[in-house]
């Protein structure tokens, strides 16, 4: 497989020197309105998968990784729960805990994903086959998904028609919503393959990005995130240009989908708020 290569062996050496260093320095842009701008843009592109609810992980999250070696797995595993406490998102390090995050490396992706559907149906949603093999298809170097469902803890009866049965939930406040979209279970495909010029460093951090995050498959690197400091920028046609790590835009962005205990009503509304706020105030 192409990330056992010399290469990529390499690349993991420099990676573990960088595995403390959370982010880099977002770029330095001489326009504090265009950055304000573009980091709106940035989350209505990347959230624009979901509807009023922005998924996010409740549970804890428990990486499991196959297809590499035991060094290259073991990074991976430890930069997705790093990252995941630098931002406050719920994750175990518990190595005997359930594995609810599986993430393959492979130069067969479509085998790989096949594979996963059989051995464990009900890691899928019903809508999961097709749409993962539309993804897979378009030989997109890294493939994500994430099963969620939407949580309502309370005791306020809805009746939404006489055809569907009465939901029980929070009633909604002037800022809190009664509702949440919780990811249950997620799977990131790697096509070891197609990666390019990416270090494994780069690919680590590429992988917790769209792991702790439902990123929309379908985003374009290129036309979506024009002006973005973002390490969703790895796979676009400058690939050379790209941070090295996740990036402190990363960093915010995260960090304002996990900021409260709770989702507010305007989920979009307050992350781009808290982005704009800590990079561009």
């Amino acid at each position: 497989m192409a990330l056992h290569s010399g290469r990529f062996a390499a690349s993991v050496a420099l990676s573990l020197f960088w595995s403390s260093v959370i982010a880099e320095p977002a770029e330095v842009a001489p326009d504090r309105d265009a950055v304000r701008g573009a980091i709106g843009t940035f989350v209505a592109n990347v959230t624009r998968w979901d509807g009023d609810n922005v998924a996010r992980w409740r549970a804890p999250v428990c990486p499991s990784v196959s297809g590499a070696t035991t060094e290259q797995a073991e990074f991976i595993r430890s930069r997705v729960l790093e990252l995941a406490a630098s931002v406050n998102a719920p994750a175990s390090s518990d190595k005997s805990c359930e594995a609810n995050l599986l993430i393959a490396l492979t130069d067969h992706p479509d085998q790989t994903w096949e594979a996963w559907r059989k051995s464990n149906p009900r890691m899928f949603g019903r809508d999961a086959k097709d749409s993962m093999q539309r993804l897979v298809d378009g030989k997109r170097p890294v493939v994500s998904w994430q099963n969620s469902a939407l949580n309502a803890d309370g005791r306020v009866a809805v009746k939404r028609n006489a055809d569907r049965p009465t939901e029980f939930r929070v009633s909604d406040s002037r800022i809190r919503s009664g509702v949440s979209k919780d990811i249950s279970s997620a799977v990131v495909v790697v096509n070891s393959s197609a990666t390019g010029k990416a270090t494994f460093g780069q690919l680590a951090d590429y992988i917790a990005m769209v792991s702790l995050a439902r990123i929309d498959p379908r985003l374009d690197p290129d036309e979506d995130l024009a002006g973005s400091s973002t390490i969703l920028r790895l796979f676009g046609s400058n690939q050379e240009s790209a941070p090295k790590r996740l990036t402190n835009w990363d960093t915010a962005f995260l960090k304002g989908l996990y900021r409260s205990s709770d989702p507010v009503l305007r989920q979009r509304a307050e992350i781009i708020r808290g982005m704009r706020d800590e990079l561009a105030p």
